[in-house]
């Protein structure tokens, strides 16, 4: 990124995903609106660990949901691609979500 005639460069970060759950995968679980611009609600029928996360893989947000449906503000992300990781007591999965 350059500002002002100044560039800065991070380190790279190697991201292995181990495998993306779709949907279809985790019946009870559901992420919308997909794509957003302001907020996502996130149902789950148990409780849950929710972490976001970039592109690069950098861990951005960690919320705990108490079941039901938990809102998330994502209108402070930057435009692009997020993965959400939603692990409860039986599962774990990784979905994709566009912020517009």
């Amino acid at each position: 990124a350059n500002a002002n005639g100044c560039s800065a460069t991070s380190d790279t970060i190697s991201v292995v995903v181990t495998g993306l759950s779709d949907l279809s995968d985790n019946k009870n679980i559901y992420i919308y609106p997909n794509p957003a611009t302001d907020n996502i609600t996130i149902e789950s029928p148990q409780q849950a660990v929710i972490e976001i996360s970039n592109i690069q893989g950098q861990l951005i947000k960690t919320i705990a949901a108490n079941g039901n449906k938990t809102s998330v503000d994502i209108s402070g992300f930057a435009r692009g691609m997020y993965f959400v990781k939603i692990q409860t007591k039986d599962s774990v999965g990784v979905w994709k979500v566009v912020k517009e």
